[in-house]
Formats: structure tokens, sequence, C-alpha cells
């Protein structure tokens, strides 16, 4: 460093000229436990479960920002279930479908019909057991989930831009 034009009293002025250096700081400090987050829930109204207790699922697989999500709406709820699904392979599609099959279940439902668009004719042989799969060509399923996709993807959207992608 000879040949720097820095001098020792430059380097002394600056913490003066630039402030402290928050990232050596931010690296030593401790990291304070997180406050709890207590669940809270809520059951649901018994007339609802009576009446709607056999539900048809309808489903498609959806991109934003270039993500791949399995996005599934029950007809008379209207709860939706989005997951994200790296791939779309018969077999990841058919655990994505039969865990949302199972969470409907657990919560006292059944699940009798899904009605999805041609990608999921595989999944017919891997489900027969548990619901039948009906399938629509594309241009009928366009708008089965419609009102649900577009909020979707703009939250998709802002967690990826939040996120860097």
């Amino acid at each position: 460093m000879r040949s720097s034009n820095i001098s020792r009293d430059d380097i002394a002025n600056a913490k003066h000229l630039f402030g402290p250096n928050n990232h050596i700081k931010r690296g030593k400090e401790r990291r304070m436990k997180p406050t709890r987050v207590e669940p809270d829930y809520c059951s649901v109204p018994r007339s609802i479960m009576e009446r709607h207790k056999k539900l048809t699922l309808v489903g498609d697989v959806m991109f934003a920002c270039g993500f791949p999500f399995l996005v599934t709406l029950s007809r008379g709820v209207r709860f939706a279930i989005v997951q994200y699904r790296p791939h779309r392979t018969g077999e990841l599609l058919s655990n994505a479908l039969y865990e949302t099959i199972k969470l409907y279940k657990r919560a006292g439902f059944t699940i009798q019909t899904c009605i999805m668009d041609n990608e999921f004719n595989p999944l017919k042989a891997l489900l027969s057991d548990i619901c039948s799969i009906n399938t629509l060509l594309k241009e009928n399923m366009r708008g089965r989930l419609k009102s649900l996709s577009k909020p979707s993807k703009e939250s998709v959207d802002v967690s990826a831009r939040k996120y860097g992608r």
C-alpha cells in the first residue's frame, strides 16, 4: 500500500466521513429470540359440513413467473389450494392431488370427483381407488378457475419480486 494516495489520517477520518461499519456490527450482534406464534383455530359451521359433505374439485396447473403451481378449487365450499410443483410428472401431480384429498378428508369432507384437463389423464389409473377424475379439453377448463387465477398470480408475482427472481 506504499504506492497508495491514502494517508493514515484519511483512514482515521473514514469513520467520521462514512459513518460506522454496520456490516461488521450486524454480524456481531446476538440474535434475539423471536416471539412465539400461537395458532388460531376456527371450526367449520355444521350447516356447511352437512350441506357440502361430498365435494367436487376443479384443478389445473397454472404458471406464475415461470413457476408451475397445482391449483385446486372445491365447488360449494370454494376453498382454494395452491401448491408449488417444480416438475409436472404424473407421479408428482398424483402425490399433490392425493395430499389435497387427504386434507379435505381430515376436515370431514369427501372428494367424489376431480375435474381436470387432459394433462391429468395419467392420474386416472393412479387415483382410481380414491376419486374419479374427469378430464376435459383445455378450452372447456378456461372458465373453471379463471376467477381464482388472477389473485394467485398477483401474489406469486409479488413474492417472486420480493425474493429477487
